[in-house]
């Protein structure tokens, strides 16, 4: 081969390589976490028991167990210690510079206690508080927070929520219909398109295996991804720590999706159960156990066939 064929199958090769480059989006997995952590207000906690959870202590336990850990966004609930908020968003920052802060409540109340924090760029698209809510949870502006993820060139939406909490009561269940509506109507439909990738995460307070979970389906219209790969992943244990006297193990958190340009990954989905051993004893680091998973981008051939 002569020197001037030699340049035109390099350059042959480096247009067809770079034209590769340019029509496709490469797969690419993104972990996320999300967890309940029990972080009550801890400046009250003088009022009751009921809010005494070694919070200070579990700061620390649970800055440690996601520093080890390598997720890409975590979702978290009853983040409302204002100690925890500060310790893990000034040790995260590097880690983690793409956050949403909880919305704040009106007067006295809580805020809605849902905290993102991301290695990927995150749009705050919406939020919505809750109009239909019940002892306990009268003191918080609890709601749904719907953001959407840039992971390269794909973007995906997520909605990060605590419904209703005492999932025994039958008037709280009427409750939490009323509140997947809300999300239904002023989330789901207006900002999400039938080609956008969603996954809804959260505390539900709905047990994976009751009438209610069929309902919390049929009104988002989204599959539980857990469901699905007949998994049993009880998030809410009588064997946790601060579970004790509890009777009734169940899963009360969710991975839910219209399964839009993403595939979960099955092996990924784990139960994440850490804990401390202190002062004789093992601590869990919350009252509810976390949910991981990994699931996979689509490519562009695969969303374009």
């Amino acid at each position: 081969m002569n020197q001037s064929n030699r340049c035109v199958v390099i350059i042959s090769l480096f247009l067809f390589v770079h034209f590769l480059s340019a029509s496709f989006t490469f797969a690419k997995n993104v972990k996320v976490l999300t967890w309940n952590v029990q972080m009550l207000p801890s400046k009250w906690s003088f009022l009751s028991k009921e809010l005494q959870k070694k919070q200070q202590l579990r700061t620390q336990w649970i800055l440690s167990y996601i520093k080890q850990n390598d997720f890409d966004i975590l979702f978290f609930q009853e983040a409302f210690d204002a100690h925890f908020l500060k310790v893990l968003s000034d040790s995260l920052a590097a880690q983690y510079p793409y956050r949403i802060a909880p919305h704040q409540g009106g007067g006295v109340k809580l805020s809605n206690g849902l905290w993102t924090l991301s290695k990927f760029p995150i749009t705050d698209l919406a939020h919505i508080t809750y109009e239909a809510k019940s002892y306990p949870d009268l003191f918080a502006a609890k709601g749904a927070q719907l953001l959407c993820a840039e992971v390269e060139t794909q973007k995906i939406f997520f909605i990060n929520t605590h419904l209703q909490a005492d999932d025994a009561k039958a008037k709280h269940a009427s409750i939490r219909q009323r509140q997947l509506l809300q999300i239904k109507t002023q989330l789901i439909t207006p900002y999400i398109h039938a080609s956008d990738a969603l996954i809804c995460t959260g505390d539900y307070n709905i047990a994976a295996a009751s009438d209610e979970h069929r309902h919390l389906k049929d009104i988002l219209g989204l599959h539980d991804i857990i469901a699905d790969f007949k998994m049993q992943l009880p998030t809410f244990s009588s064997k946790n720590y601060w579970n004790k006297g509890q009777e009734v193990t169940q899963r009360l958190d969710y991975f839910l999706s219209n399964l839009i340009a993403l595939w979960p990954l099955k092996e990924s989905i784990q139960l994440q159960t850490p804990s401390v051993y202190y002062k004789g004893q093992d601590i869990d680091m919350a009252d509810h156990y976390g949910l991981a998973m990994s699931f996979e981008l689509a490519d562009a051939l695969a969303r374009n066939p």
